[in-house]
């Protein structure tokens, strides 16, 4: 059974968000906590007992969030910018995947055109919604095919700089 806990994360670090994951395939059973570090530009890997490190891949700049994929395999990390919301800076236009038992990047899903991406919730339908900033959207990402599907209408909104979206 796959157990989650978000944690969200107001340091100067510079950690924005976290997940605690518990899946028996992703780690041993006492689970990992994920912390996107922008600052390094990493994903960390942290043993929540022993509250140590255990892990870090580099990713693009700047991993703003990070959602675990439902068999605790994968990690999305949406590629926001380089600057504070809504400031001039880059526009990130993609999402890295980790493989978190290799604790490497395993691809990317390239949203088409910049959008700086930065929530990114499953929903129960499988499915990865990514909240777009420069778009006012929520883009839907299949991630069986790793291929966007464009914005989703219904949950469109002005500056969707992170949410959550309850299931209909």
């Amino acid at each position: 059974m796959l157990t989650r806990l978000l944690i969200l994360l107001a340091v100067a670090g510079g950690a924005t968000g976290a997940e605690v994951l518990t899946h028996p395939s992703a780690a041993d059973s006492s689970g990992m906590l994920l912390v996107v570090n922008q600052v390094e530009h990493a994903l960390l890997i942290v043993d929540p007992r022993s509250k140590r490190e255990i892990g870090r891949t580099v990713v693009g700049v700047n991993g703003h969030e990070v959602a675990v994929s439902k068999d605790g395999r994968l990690a999305y990390v949406p590629i926001y910018s380089n600057v504070a919301i809504g400031e001039p800076g880059t526009d990130g236009d993609h999402i890295d995947i980790v493989d978190l038992q290799t604790r490497k990047v395993a691809g990317s899903v390239n949203l088409g055109k910049p959008v700086r991406p930065h929530r990114a919730l499953l929903g129960a339908d499988g499915l990865l919604y990514v909240t777009a900033e420069l778009d006012n959207a929520v883009d839907v990402v299949d991630p069986d095919t790793l291929k966007s599907r464009g914005p989703d209408s219904d949950r469109s909104a002005a500056n969707p700089h992170a949410g959550s979206f309850a299931e209909r």
